[in-house]
Parts: structure tokens; C-alpha cells; sequence
């Protein structure tokens, strides 16, 4: 279950998501563009010695990571379900694509979330069994995991429900760690709420896109155990506003999902194919092939990188300038083109652009004639 997301990047072929081809630069070596990732010095060291350029050590290193914070989950859940916490890590993983989809991401996010859930989980073993190398080991990751990516301050406060006080004062000192950290970063918090909408609008960042993946485990909200049944919900409203954040809201959620489960039994109205109890280590079996077949055709698969490449190579034989959606301009940079349009919008100006020139792009554009599905002469 673990391997399932690292064999499929082996499968691909390639890295998934547009800035993890900035990062997967960076690791080939290609370290004047390190400055661009917003990561730590150390980090870049890091990818650029164990990941290389080898996508087979980025699975290694990204199934080693996701295994130990599935772990930590596991540990984390015990607080509300004892030895039927091993259920949590298998439902987070496999009933929603998100987390699946987290892994195939080569950015410092997979790095800094992984590592959150495996401090939250040492903090657990702390409180269980008290030890002091636990929550030394718990105290260094959560550290590395935050200057790493600072939003998983989100998953870090999860150790406080393990606190031997009331609620209240569990819920005061997560407000308080959340109220310091916004205002150690309320600029981005503020010019990141612009990034969903418009014209030029991440697709990460678009609000209410996220729930799509969780509709079907979404109603079990008002299942979440208590006390953390607030802060699940503050965590799917934050999922809601900004999409890229849902999958946060997934443990809540599955927490809901199995506390229904073992308390009353998932079942449903009528009978299917002789079925009333829902299946659900059957349904995480299938999901989970449904999400590598997934995984393996998600943009840019290798026909889309083979197209670029063509479109590359279609510009220097014409000495035609070739330009590109902005969203695809770290791949073109992987493939050996030095495109302005990666960093971030806007798109380039299509109309107003010299000609003749190159342009690819999934929008068909005025006064074009297309080549390719998505290369276009203009």
C-alpha cells in the first residue's frame, strides 16, 4: 500500500505536478535554480545527494517517508481507537486520492507534511510511553518538517490532543500556535487568497475544487471524535478556501469514517449483488489499483513530454520562436528549453506577440493553425 504511489512514478516515467520539475532540475544538478524552490540550502543538498537523478531513489526515498508517516498516523489514532487504530493509515491512504496524489508530488510539500505526521506520531508514542527519545526525535522533525513547508504547523498541533488537559486549554494553545504563525506570514496569507481566482488562477488554489475528493466521505464530519470534531472542521473549511489544503481534511474525515464503522457499521438502504455491510478493505483494494491507473495517466504523461519534446525540436529546426502556458514551463525547462513562462503568471501575450512563432498551449488560439493537439503555428 505504502510503495503503491512510488511504483507509480517508476511507471510514469517522469515526476508529477508542474514545480516538481523545478525540483527534479535541482537534483539533476542544475543548482541556479535553486534559489526559485523557496527550500532550505540543506534541503537542495539533500535531493541533489540522495535523489539525484534517478527516479528510482526519489521512490525509495518517497516510499520510506510515506510508510513512517503513515505510521505516525497510526500512532496518532490510538488515542481514539486503541488496536483498531491500524485501520486509519490503510482508509487515509486509500478511500480518497489525495494523499496518494501527495506522493507523486517532488516538492518540499511531500517532504515537510511526511514528516509532521511522523513527529505527531513520536509525540504520541512520548505520551504513551514516555519516552525521552521519542520526543527529542519528535521535537528535531518537527522543526526540519516546518522550516521545510511552514504549513504543517496544521499537522503538528494534532500532538496537543494527546495533552493530559481539558479541551479547552488542548484548543488555546492550538489557537495560539495558528495566531503566531499567521502573523509571522500574514503577507502570503493574504496575497495567497488571490492566487484561486481570476484569470489566471492556480488550479491548486481555486476554492471548493478540493472537495470533490472527499463527497463521498465528507457527511462524515458530524462522526468525528470529540475533541477533534472542531479543529476536522476548521481543516475542511480550510480545505475548502484553498484546495491545495484538503487533504489535511482527510484524516478528520476518516476518523469519522471508522469511528461510524465500529460504533454502528457503515451499511447501506438497500441491498447490491446480495451486499448490505459496505465492504470497506475490499473498497481500499480496489480504489487503490483505480488510483494508480490514475496516477500513471495524470498530465504529462510520456505522449505529452514526447510532444514537447517534438515541439522543441520542430523550433530550432524552423528558428521560430516557441512559447508556452506558463503552467508548463518548468517541464520545457527539464527538456533542455530555457522558457521565460515557468515561475508564475501571467500567460504570455498571445496577440501581441512577434510572428511568426511556436506557441503551445490547450487553449486554441486566434489566427493559429495547429500542428499537434497542442502545438500551434502562429
Amino acid at each position: 500500500m505504502t510503495a503503491l504511489p512510488s511504483l507509480t512514478l517508476l511507471l510514469r516515467g517522469s515526476v508529477w505536478g508542474a514545480d516538481s520539475f523545478a525540483f527534479w532540475l535541482v537534483a539533476c544538478g542544475q543548482s541556479q535554480y535553486a534559489g526559485m524552490l523557496s527550500s532550505p540550502v540543506w534541503f537542495v543538498g539533500f535531493i541533489q545527494n540522495w535523489v539525484g537523478c534517478s527516479l528510482l531513489n526519489l521512490a525509495l526515498v518517497t516510499w520510506f517517508l510515506y510508510f513512517f508517516a503513515l505510521l505516525g498516523i497510526y500512532f496518532f489514532s490510538k488515542l481514539y481507537f486503541g488496536k483498531g487504530a491500524w485501520r486509519v493509515p490503510v482508509y487515509v491512504a486509500c478511500l480518497t486520492p489525495l494523499f496518494f496524489i501527495e506522493v507523486l508530488r517532488f516538492e518540499n510539500d511531500f517532504f515537510g507534511w511526511s514528516l509532521a505526521f511522523v513527529s505527531v506520531g513520536l509525540f504520541a508514542l512520548f505520551f504513551q510511553k514516555k519516552s525521552l527519545i521519542s520526543l527529542f526525535l519528535g521535537v528535531i522533525l518537527a522543526c526540519f518538517s516546518y522550516f521545510l513547508w511552514q504549513p504543517s504547523i496544521f499537522i503538528l498541533v494534532l500532538a496537543c490532543f494527546w495533552l493530559p488537559v481539558s479541551f479547552i486549554y488542548q484548543y488555546i494553545l492550538i489557537g495560539i500556535t495558528l495566531l503566531i504563525n499567521l502573523f509571522n506570514k500574514v503577507g502570503y496569507a493574504a496575497s495567497s487568497i488571490t492566487q484561486g481566482i481570476g484569470q489566471n488562477a492556480v488550479s491548486e488554489e481555486i476554492p471548493l475544487v478540493g472537495l470533490v475528493f472527499v463527497l463521498h466521505v465528507l457527511h462524515f464530519y458530524k462522526k468525528i471524535p470529540f475533541p477533534m470534531v472542531f479543529y476536522g472542521i476548521f481543516l475542511i473549511l480550510l480545505g475548502a478556501l484553498k484546495s491545495k489544503y484538503m487533504f489535511l481534511a482527510v484524516l478528520p474525515l476518516i476518523l469519522g469514517l471508522l469511528s461510524k464503522e465500529l460504533s454502528e457499521g457503515l451499511s447501506l438502504k438497500r441491498e447490491l449483488f446480495g451486499v448490505k455491510q459496505i465492504p470497506v478493505l475490499y473498497c481500499c483494494f480496489i480504489l487503490m489499483i483505480g488510483w494508480v491507473i490514475m496516477g500513471v495517466n495524470m498530465y504529462p504523461t510520456q505522449t505529452d513530454l514526447n510532444e514537447m519534446r517534438y515541439a522543441i525540436s520542430y523550433s530550432l529546426d524552423t528558428n521560430q520562436q516557441l512559447y508556452n502556458d506558463w503552467g508548463d514551463g518548468w517541464i520545457f525547462v527539464s527538456l533542455g528549453y530555457p522558457t521565460e513562462y515557468k515561475i508564475s503568471p501571467p500567460q504570455p501575450d498571445w496577440n501581441n506577440l512577434p510572428k511568426p512563432y511556436l506557441a503551445w498551449s490547450k487553449t486554441k488560439l486566434l489566427d493559429c493553425n495547429s500542428i499537434t493537439k497542442t502545438i500551434q503555428q502562429c
